[in-house]
């Protein structure tokens, strides 16, 4: 179990590169742990202070004619949006493209301006991505600053998580090459990109991404979420599966639990069985997105290579019926709560 636990946590930190602020390469406190269900990701991010007290009154989205969206407090840092704007999302192909440039454009400074005038027009996912720009960054920082190696203690974390030499070299590649991207981009302190990271993320649940309303609203990390918090949290979570998009189920997975009969790493296995690069093999396919430095995918994907048979048995049987109820369009049967009568339950 300290082991699972272990690894959990190493490669919840590899998942959450690009939304977590702040990151801490050490072993989790056993309650915090144990708090959760096992056998979903714990993929929580450390929410700051910055601008989301002022956000626990948003409603939720919805297919009508948004409203002009308020601007920011200025103590977030942002400028200002337009007096009406058109909160929207995306689209899906646009997206896919993003992740790629968020992974490996070299210019951060163009692509940043890019995505700030963007989320000025009232894109949720450009605002979304500046959030986890900025994230990145603050995780990488130190390593283009000078930093060259691990310290004893992150390699001993490594050590008992179960990584490989060549998977802590290919993990210190990633960490190198990303903080000299942000070192080109712009040179400031942790707790400024942690506070731009969470006025970004602020800003894109004003826009209504769900995964930004997700990580500000609803954090298991805490006390179990009350009933009413969960149905604020609904139409998110309807809207993030009527999007089909497999990287977001993956990341909010286990937001995504306690709102269905399903839990986290179903719908883990759901999203890579859906994906025919993942579907023959989950440890191969994980185990190539960190050889390609695409760290985000491969810690998503971790956890089905190290959770026991039964738990990788049941995680599959749910996965085939999300996937049916997906592949119909009935997102709403997904979320149809919780309950040891559902299918799948438990």
């Amino acid at each position: 179990m300290r082991d699972y636990r272990q690894k959990q946590s190493l490669w919840a930190v590899l998942a959450l590169l690009i939304a977590v602020v702040a990151i801490q390469m050490a072993v989790r406190d056993d309650a915090s742990v144990a708090s959760r269900p096992q056998g979903t990701l714990q993929v929580q991010a450390q929410a700051s202070s910055t601008s989301e007290a002022e956000l626990s009154t948003q409603t939720a989205p919805d297919t009508e004619e948004k409203p002009a969206v308020e601007a920011l407090a200025p103590e977030a840092g942002l400028p200002p949006l337009p007096a009406a704007i058109a909160p929207h999302r995306a689209p899906a192909a646009m997206r896919q493209q993003d992740r790629q440039r968020f992974r490996d454009d070299p210019n951060l400074t163009a692509y940043a301006a890019e995505l700030q005038s963007r989320a000025n027009t009232g894109d949720a996912d450009a605002a979304m991505l500046l959030s986890d720009l900025h994230g990145l960054c603050g995780v990488a920082a130190e390593w283009g600053g000078g930093k060259t190696d691990f310290t004893a203690h992150e390699l001993d974390v490594q050590a008992v998580s179960g990584f490989s030499p060549a998977q802590t070299e290919q993990w210190k590649s990633f960490l190198l090459t990303n903080g000299r991207r942000c070192a080109q981009w712009r040179t400031q302190s942790l707790e400024e990109w942690s506070n731009l990271a969470a006025a970004w993320r602020a800003r894109a649940d004003q826009l209504g991404h769900p995964g930004a309303w997700f990580t500000a609203h609803l954090d298991l990390g805490l006390d179990p979420a009350s009933a009413e918090l969960l149905e604020r949290a609904r139409p998110y979570a309807l809207e993030l599966l009527r999007q089909r998009d497999l990287d977001e189920m993956v990341r909010y997975a286990d937001q995504l639990a306690p709102l269905s009969p399903y839990d986290g790493l179903g719908f883990v296995m759901a999203a890579c069985l859906l994906n025919e690069a993942c579907a023959p093999d989950p440890v191969a396919y994980a185990e190539s997105r960190i050889a390609a430095g695409d760290m985000v995918a491969a810690g998503a994907y971790w956890p089905l290579s190290y959770s026991g048979p039964r738990a990788v048995l049941m995680a599959r049987r749910q996965a085939e019926e999300i996937i049916t109820l997906w592949s119909a369009g009935r997102f709403e049967l997904i979320l149809s709560g919780r309950g040891s009568d559902m299918p799948g339950g438990g």
